[in-house]
């Protein structure tokens, strides 16, 4: 059984002019989003749920769900709005109770825009927590350093930039006085006043306010996370500093949220990608309820854009041209407790440049975490990982009960199923299970957008391997196109010399580089040709049927049909094998087929076996021209 795969070359795109409407994708500002954009998802009912449990928790999604522009959707929400001596405003008169609730607000060059109420608003009781709480929030996202000094240096710099929004403490006759207080706003921290500066801050505020405070942190693990990509470029001499970070935080945000430490804090929210690890005698974050990637809660449905919240956002921009199908296989795919959840970055982006498809991720994810993801895909021990999941669509050998990404230092890169831990928590794979009991999980490649991130990294790893560079691959594909088979053939034996060390490791490492060398030829021919390969299925490499990729010219083209079979076998079953996969493309007249299919006629061909064992290549070709 066949399946057509028709690809689009991933490329970047700039942003389309609309008169229709206007859309601001990136801001993480919820009065940005408001003011500026003319469709958006309503979220606002999160705050219902924080406002009627009060707990402190922690949102684990990947980057573009929404975590940083909820979290700014509840500073606003439940901020008290001041003047510059730290006085309240009245409530409805504010600029914050305004976007929630509704009226006319100055956007700027003596414009106003008048506002309806957001859904927070039908809520009973939601006047009584509106502009009511003192607010701390902490932006860790560009933390980072070469050394743990100077990743402290930031750290203080941000918790500096905090205490500088409330600057009228300094002043207030409620706060009891502190020359503490004034080495915080000066940024004169000592070890202990650093880890105690989220809890002193709490006091004060209280003290001010009378009421309890709300802590916020958006990006809490990137301090780590960045320092552990930074330290696995090299191997340390000694204990690498991302443990001291890990330290800090856990010493600040125990400070933080430990009633017995702050009993000032109302509750707190933290977000990021990935739980860092902690011993259990020692929790980084004692007493917070955890809202994990796959975690059954009520909050699943505020992350990311559900099937029925994309529905209303498509036919509110119904004057594009969207293919809705298509764009829930660009960026649907990622299943929480039942729900269906698209990326709700990448598809504000599809709406943004005129549905066009693309992967908005990649663009995202280009400078993410250091460089650490991509040193991750292009490893040789996910590519093993990856080649499965582009060729069998799920793999059934993935099984988890833990409830971190294990980041202790063991070499270069953590091991695979640490690296798979992180592709998840990032949103790169997904998981999915028939019942919530289940110990397997299917892993998979979520969506065409991630697919096509794969297909890329999977070309520059098969180009890393052959020691060729992307234009040298390309013209080793001209090769092929142009009906110079003897020559493409002879490349190909020399760039498998040049991968034999990788080839003798494992009979696996054979499927491994073919399959991702016909991933990187589907990817270029794409272009001028319909591509169709196998029903993807792994063990048809080894078993005599072999690996079939069709490749036909789209109409008015003149290329080459080109029909290519690929078998891995043992060095002695070379010659009889690759003689037998030209008999089975003739015996099956593929070129017939294609032409019951297509309007377009198949004059020029080539069909072209290949068989590969870890020491040579053996190929076989018919060419015939009109």
């Amino acid at each position: 059984m066949k399946k057509l795969l028709l690809l689009i070359p991933l490329i970047t795109i700039q942003p389309m002019a609309s008169s229709a409407f206007s859309l601001d994708v990136d801001t993480v500002d919820f009065k940005d989003l408001v003011l500026n954009n003319d469709v958006f998802v309503d979220k606002t009912l999160l705050i219902h749920q924080f406002s009627t449990l009060f707990n402190t928790s922690l949102i684990l999604r990947p980057t573009g769900w929404g975590k940083s522009i909820n979290m700014d959707m509840i500073r606003r929400f439940f901020k008290i709005e001041t003047d510059n001596l730290g006085n309240p405003l009245p409530k409805n008169q504010t600029e914050n109770y305004k976007l929630f609730f509704g009226g006319v607000l100055n956007t700027g060059l003596n414009q106003t825009k008048t506002l309806n109420p957001l859904k927070i608003a039908n809520v009973s009781n939601s006047l009584h927590h509106v502009g009511k709480y003192p607010v701390i929030l902490l932006k860790f996202k560009n933390i980072s350093g070469d050394t743990f000094e100077e990743v402290v240096e930031n750290i203080e710099s941000s918790i500096m930039d905090t205490y500088k929004a409330h600057r009228y403490l300094l002043n207030s006759p409620l706060v009891t006085k502190s020359d503490q207080l004034e080495r915080y706003l000066k940024g004169e921290l000592d070890d202990k006043s650093l880890r105690n500066s989220i809890s002193f801050l709490s006091e004060k505020l209280h003290e001010h306010f009378d009421e309890n405070v709300i802590i916020l942190i958006d990006d809490y693990e990137t301090p780590v996370m960045n320092a552990f990509a930074l330290q696995s470029k090299v191997k340390p001499l000694s204990r690498p500093f991302h443990f001291h970070v890990e330290s800090l935080l856990k010493e600040i945000y125990n400070d933080a949220f430990r009633p017995f430490r702050n009993p000032w804090v109302k509750f707190g929210l933290l977000a990021g990608e990935h739980l860092i690890p902690v011993d259990d005698r020692d929790c980084l974050l004692s007493r917070v309820s955890v809202l994990r990637q796959y975690y059954e809660t009520e909050l699943t449905q505020f992350y990311g854009f559900t099937q029925v919240e994309v529905q209303e956002l498509l036919q509110k921009t119904s004057h594009l041209p969207i293919n809705v199908i298509e764009a829930k296989n660009w960026y649907n795919g990622y299943k929480y407790k039942g729900y269906g959840n698209y990326n709700s970055r990448s598809i504000m982006q599809y709406l943004a440049h005129n549905a066009t498809l693309a992967s908005y991720a990649s663009k995202v994810h280009k400078n993410d975490t250091i460089g650490y993801i991509d040193r991750i895909l292009t490893s040789d021990t996910m590519q093993k990982r990856i080649q499965t999941l582009i060729s069998e669509e799920c793999d059934y050998t993935y099984r988890t009960t833990r409830r971190y990404i294990n980041m202790e230092y063991k070499s270069e890169l953590c091991n695979r199923e640490d690296q798979t831990r992180m592709l998840i928590n990032k949103g790169y794979l997904a998981l999915d299970r028939e019942t919530p009991n289940d110990v397997i999980w299917c892993l998979y490649i979520p969506n065409e957008e991630m697919k096509r991130i794969f297909h890329e990294k999977t070309s520059q790893w098969v180009f890393a391997k052959f020691d060729i560079t992307d234009s040298g691959f390309r013209s080793f594909v001209n090769l092929l196109t142009s009906g110079d088979v003897e020559k493409f053939a002879n490349s190909l034996q020399m760039y498998h010399d040049k991968a034999t060390n990788y080839l003798q490791n494992a009979k696996d490492n054979l499927f491994v580089l073919y399959n991702g060398l016909i991933t990187a030829l589907q990817i270029i021919l794409s272009e001028t040709y319909l591509i169709i390969r196998s029903t993807d299925d792994q063990q048809e490499w080894f078993n005599g049927q072999g690996h079939d990729m069709h490749m036909i010219p789209k109409l008015n083209s003149s290329n080459l049909a080109i029909f290519l079979k690929c078998k891995i076998v043992q060095n002695e079953y070379l010659e009889s094998s690759v003689d037998e996969g030209l008999k089975q493309i003739n015996v099956r007249l593929y070129e017939s087929e294609w032409k019951n299919q297509y309007s377009g006629e198949i004059k020029n061909m080539v069909k072209l076996s290949i068989a590969v064992s870890s020491e040579q290549v053996a190929t076989k070709h018919d060419t015939r021209y009109a």
